[in-house]
């Protein structure tokens, strides 16, 4: 609870949260520069790769409100906490997009199948049906034989 409230009380600190000994106007131009890099360093994936689409989704959409609002107002119109815990927040991203990069899980979805990849259940179940024509046959013919 106590951390709570020291949360609140910093956020409406009059230089917006920023704590870092930045000014608030110097905190927002420094979480849209790392937006602006966000962005950029985005662009190695994958269009369709999950991660890429939410996290621009969400930088644009944290830029939007950065050029919409003025400096004093950025904290309440992105509305994710103080300045300097987002801008935290951002650099982590920063620091993981090149480690993804690195992992490459996108070249599992890359790889198109070979054209006998379903083969081997369209086998058994070809297999299956002789089986059961094979098992109907012979049962007609025991039932008609006596």
């Amino acid at each position: 609870m106590l951390a709570s409230v020291a949360r609140r009380t910093l956020a409406r600190h009059p230089l917006g949260g920023a704590r870092r000994g930045l000014s608030s106007a110097d905190a927002v131009s420094n979480l849209e520069g790392l937006l602006e890099k966000t962005l950029t360093e985005l662009e190695a994936m994958p269009a369709g790769g999950h991660y890429r689409r939410v996290t621009e989704t969400l930088a644009r959409s944290r830029l939007a409100a950065i050029r919409n609002t003025d400096a004093a107002g950025v904290e309440e119109a992105i509305g994710e906490g103080p300045l300097d815990e987002l801008i935290k927040r951002v650099e982590e991203d920063l620091e993981a997009i090149p480690k993804i990069i690195a992992a490459n899980p996108f070249a599992a979805e890359d790889v198109p199948k070979p054209a006998h990849y379903w083969e081997p259940e369209r086998k058994d179940y070809q297999d299956y049906l002789e089986l059961k024509a094979k098992l109907e046959k012979e049962e007609k013919e025991g039932i008609q034989k006596p």
